[in-house]
């Protein structure tokens, strides 16, 4: 039995055969190594780390390994840190929540800013809200320690949600720079979306295709000729997005110096992607 409208049944059949028809091979060798309750926050940074769970499920090596793509599609969002600080928390959202046992993978956030703006503070999810987010600074700190670790390991990290600017701040910052290191670091950060802005859905698709082909035709493309042609792609797709962003930052660049100069919570501007590394 099915909930909801049944004129929605033949959509979802097709799109059930057009996942299993695109998954097929992965399907074929006995499917994902994570699955159901399992693809949680606390799983990914357990993989990125290259701790092995009891159930000896496939991790990133800890040594080893030249190179790492990590793709993550979802919803993202951010809250402020604390109500009155300008500091944001960016994170992305999960199916599953992690366990009891990992709740101190948050101690690293100032995930209680999220409480100030939850939209329903009375929805009981059987758990903190905060155990379905995965954050930014999360992230950071595995691959800082990945990277202590593994020194000359490259990152392709490759962000496909809304507000997923938020997760390249580590790139950007000064505060990274002088602190970590961050602008000498191995990593090429990919985002579809400006730190306040809401994603298109389609360029991970791209990205991923001008990949294939780059390595199908023996790889003499760099990752910027990839992502360049990406973006060309995606644009193309996209023409009167890219008029509209384009008139609103024109518009934004008249405004006196000192008020709101276009990456602000109340961005109108949408999917714009970018590039770090």
């Amino acid at each position: 039995r099915m909930t909801g409208r049944s004129s929605l049944l033949p959509m979802l059949r097709q799109k059930l055969a057009d996942t299993e028809a695109v998954c097929a091979d992965l399907l074929a060798a006995g499917g994902a190594d994570y699955d159901g309750p399992e693809v949680n926050c606390a799983t990914v940074l357990r993989v990125l780390r290259g701790e092995s769970s009891e159930k000896g499920a496939r991790v990133v090596p800890q040594q080893g390994v030249r190179s790492v793509v990590l793709v993550m599609v979802s919803h993202g969002h951010a809250h402020r840190a604390t109500p009155s600080a300008r500091h944001h928390e960016w994170y992305m959202h999960f199916p599953h929540p992690v366990q009891a046992e990992d709740d101190h993978l948050y101690d690293v956030v100032s995930h209680t800013g999220f409480d100030t703006v939850d939209p329903h503070p009375n929805w009981d999810w059987g758990a903190p809200k905060r155990r379905w987010k995965l954050y930014s600074q999360m992230l950071f700190q595995a691959h800082h320690e990945v990277l202590q670790r593994t020194p000359r390991r490259r990152l392709v990290l490759f962000h496909q949600f809304c507000l997923s600017g938020g997760a390249a701040e580590f790139m950007r910052q000064s505060v990274y720079h002088t602190y970590f290191g961050t602008h000498l670091w191995p990593v090429l950060a990919i985002t579809t979306a400006g730190r306040f802005e809401p994603a298109l859905g389609n360029f991970v698709d791209l990205w991923t295709q001008e990949l294939d082909t780059a390595l199908s035709s023996g790889g003499n493309r760099t990752l910027g000729e990839v992502y360049a042609a990406a973006q060309e792609r995606y644009w193309d797709a996209n023409p009167g997005l890219r008029s509209l962003n384009a008139e609103i930052a024109e518009e934004r660049a008249k405004r006196p110096h000192g008020e709101d100069s276009g990456d602000e919570e109340s961005s109108m501007t949408v999917g714009t992607v970018g590039s770090e590394a």
